[in-house]
């Protein structure tokens, strides 16, 4: 009898991986491209959330006319600059009467700006400024969202157009808003509807000359005199019988001078401020320079001399904390970034703040805002405010000065 034969089979092994149907999509690279398009879409939209959040910081800050957010969202020499720009193109249109430097000016200042960009009020003779709109009588208001008509990115991600409808019977094109981002969003450049003529009706005193009949015999109508305005300066003093206070009106007289050079500096140009009040009597002068001195930490200096009579009831003065600059004679005002030393009882030096931030928002000021103010403290502990105006001649000075100033730091830096 044959010996059975046993065969052992191997065991099918339970841990190897079954082979899958070569028919099964793999789904790694769908995902990939999915997960790709979600941060994308996340990062459009947070990009599009900074720059809305940028417009209406901007349009609080007007509301508000809070001049350190003002300087954060608008670099305000480009856009006074342009909009230099376009009242000359605009006053040059055939048919439109020359606007003066003056007037220029006037339209590109500070407030007038802001009450530009808040409400688009177009006149004949430009835009509603702060004088304009306290003579209508017509209520502040803030800025007006629903008169956007249009905000988007114009050519490419860096840079949001504004379109905002003017109000104006006249004007229908859009003033043109234009936003770009530099580590941060700023308004740049304002640019005013294409059809605006502004200088284009005769001024109301030629207009009402015209209308009314001459007279037989009657001598003609005397021009309006050209000239200059007398700037002025005004002193506000504490009293103790009065709430609201004394005041005394005086002059302001602005020159530029040569100081005398700095150890191995060339001479530079000295701003000075020459105020005489005849009926308190005090006279002060106010000298704006530059700071060549690398020990001293200020960008500028500022000294401010007050001669007051030795019998003056004030017993002279005490102290000069600072130096403020306003928008208006009315408006309130806000201190330069700086400290005032006292020299001597009848001389003080203010040095103004060397960080960056303190130099732009300081040479901002001086730029833009056409009224100083000089806080004062007497010896009888009574206070006063020595407030005058910048004017026409004020803001040339100024402006050449800080040119120069300028040229003077790059080369200084060179060195």
């Amino acid at each position: 009898m044959p010996t059975p034969m046993v065969v052992l089979e191997p065991r099918p092994d339970k841990l190897k991986a079954r082979p899958e149907p070569m028919d099964k999509p793999k789904v790694g690279k769908p995902r990939r491209i999915l997960r790709a398009i979600g941060w994308l879409v996340a990062a459009a939209l947070l990009w599009c959330g900074w720059a809305g959040y940028a417009l209406y910081d901007l349009a609080n800050a007007l509301d508000r006319e809070d001049a350190v957010a003002l300087a954060r969202r608008i670099d305000w020499v480009a856009v006074r600059d342009g909009l230099r720009e376009d009242l000359r193109a605009t006053s040059a249109a055939p048919g439109a009467a020359a606007m003066s430097d003056r007037a220029v000016d006037t339209l590109a200042g500070t407030r007038s700006v802001v009450h530009l960009l808040r409400n688009a009020r177009f006149t004949d003779t430009g835009w509603e400024t702060a004088a304009s709109a306290a003579a209508s009588g017509r209520p502040e208001r803030g800025f007006q969202w629903f008169r956007i008509r249009y905000v988007f990115f114009s050519g490419g991600p860096f840079a949001l157009r504004v379109d905002i409808r003017p109000d104006s019977d006249s004007v229908r094109q859009p003033l043109v808003m234009l936003m770009r981002w530099s580590a941060d969003w700023r308004l740049e450049r304002v640019f005013l509807p294409s059809d605006s003529r502004f200088g284009t009706a005769p001024p109301p005193q030629r207009q009402a000359a015209a209308a009314a009949p001459a007279q037989p015999g009657a001598p003609p109508a005397p021009a309006p005199a050209s000239g200059p305005a007398e700037l002025k300066a005004i002193l506000y003093e504490e009293d103790a019988t009065d709430p609201n206070g004394k005041s005394y009106t005086g002059t302001v007289t602005w020159r530029t001078v040569q100081a005398p050079p700095a150890q191995g500096q060339p001479a530079e140009p000295e701003v000075r401020a020459e105020i005489d009040m005849p009926g308190r009597p005090l006279k002060m002068t106010v000298a704006i320079r530059r700071n060549a001195d690398r020990n001293l930490p200020a960008s500028h200096i500022v000294d401010v001399k007050i001669e007051v009579p030795a019998d003056s009831t004030t017993g002279g003065i005490q102290e000069v904390p600072g130096i403020m600059m306003k928008t208006d004679e009315d408006a309130r005002s806000i201190a330069l970034s700086g400290v005032s030393v006292k020299v001597s009882p009848d001389f003080y030096m203010i040095g103004l703040s060397a960080a960056d931030d303190n130099v732009r928002l300081n040479v901002d000021m001086l730029r833009q805002r056409p009224w100083f103010d000089v806080p004062i403290r007497y010896n009888n502990a009574k206070r006063a405010i020595l407030s005058f105006q910048k004017g026409n001649a004020g803001a040339k000075a100024i402006e050449a000065a800080l040119a120069s100033w300028s040229n003077a730091a790059a080369n200084a830096a060179k060195k």
